[in-house]
């Protein structure tokens, strides 16, 4: 099967991720799967993604029938993965099911796995919002500023601190310093908890 080509529609718009993993970026069809392509940039265990992969064929009461995933993921410890993004609604229905159950056996029989994922996976809050500002902060600059590497030799003396409190060692200006702290989570060189919202009380600390 040949890549399917996304183009605007009266039914769908396209959306456009600036992905820094991939260096590229993802085009897809609605603005669930533009919120799942931030779970998969900064998953540590996704090394790989895109959307609209080359699909594949699936059997169904009797017929032969085409699909297009959303995405295909190279996992870090996982068998290539396919995913189909939905809302929860759309998978309620017996066809729906019957139709992804199939499509499931003939992932597998291709060597990966095809799994589901809705806006209950997504959008979860405050996590989503968490990593929408990492990518606002995140650099595509290689080479680290004279303050990341100081925010970064300071924690690996103290271990853990709250952003704020990283600032005031540093005695840096919060408005210059947030910003650079922030990407260094996006590169994953500096740690804090995604399930909390960010803010300069966030306890920081460095990647093992």
């Amino acid at each position: 099967m040949k890549k399917r080509k996304l183009t605007k529609s009266a039914v769908n718009n396209i959306h456009r991720f600036a992905s820094f993993k991939m260096d590229d970026f993802i085009e897809v069809e609605s603005t669930l799967e533009f919120d799942a392509c931030f779970h998969f940039e900064y998953s540590a265990k996704v090394l790989e993604f895109e959307s609209q992969p080359i699909g594949f064929e699936y059997e169904l009461d009797g017929k032969i029938r085409s699909y297009t995933p959303d995405y295909l993921a190279r996992l870090e410890t996982l068998p290539s993965t396919f995913y189909e993004v939905k809302l929860y609604k759309k998978t309620l229905s017996e066809i729906f099911k019957s139709e992804f159950k199939a499509k499931q056996v003939a992932a597998e029989a291709l060597g990966g796995r095809l799994e589901l994922i809705t806006e209950n996976n997504i959008r979860v809050y405050p996590l989503l919002d968490n990593l929408k500002i990492l990518h606002r902060y995140h650099s595509a600059e290689n080479d680290l500023s004279d303050q990341q590497y100081q925010a970064i030799t300071i924690l690996g003396r103290v271990e853990r601190l709250s952003i704020l409190d990283l600032i005031h060692r540093m005695g840096q200006n919060y408005r210059e310093i947030f910003p650079d702290i922030l990407s260094l989570v996006a590169l994953d060189l500096l740690k804090l908890d995604m399930n909390m919202p960010i803010s300069t009380d966030s306890i920081i600390w460095c990647s093992k």
